[in-house]
């Protein structure tokens, strides 16, 4: 999921999306383990809860596009400048990665 996430465009994907590229069958799960991996790292690293009690804020900011009239926009989830530098450090962002995920989303792309 982090690196899906990181290797889209700006590493910014929406929860929708990322169920696709993941191949599940809509965005709820992804809501509930991407939040889950947060509350995990957030808590083994001593964070407290976030005020609005949304573990996902550690890794993520949230915008919403206007509305074009043609369809829904769904929230967009930016990845944290701390994350994106962090997913670098441990040398998790590899051309290999690049390629593999990049392919994955562009198939994801195809199905939203």
């Amino acid at each position: 999921m982090l690196l899906l996430h990181y290797f889209s465009p700006s590493h910014t994907i929406t929860s929708g999306q990322l169920a696709a590229a993941m191949e599940w069958a809509n965005f709820n799960g992804i809501n509930l383990h991407y939040g889950g991996l947060a509350h995990a790292v957030g808590s083994a690293l001593g964070y407290p809860q976030p005020d609005n009690g949304i573990w996902v804020t550690l890794f993520a900011d949230f915008h919403k596009p206007e509305d074009d009239g043609q369809d829904k926009k769904r929230w967009q989830w930016i990845m944290r400048d701390e994350l994106v530098a962090t997913i670098v450090e441990m040398g998790w962002a590899t051309p290999e990665a690049k390629e593999k995920y990049e392919s994955e989303l562009r198939w994801a792309q195809l199905l939203a």
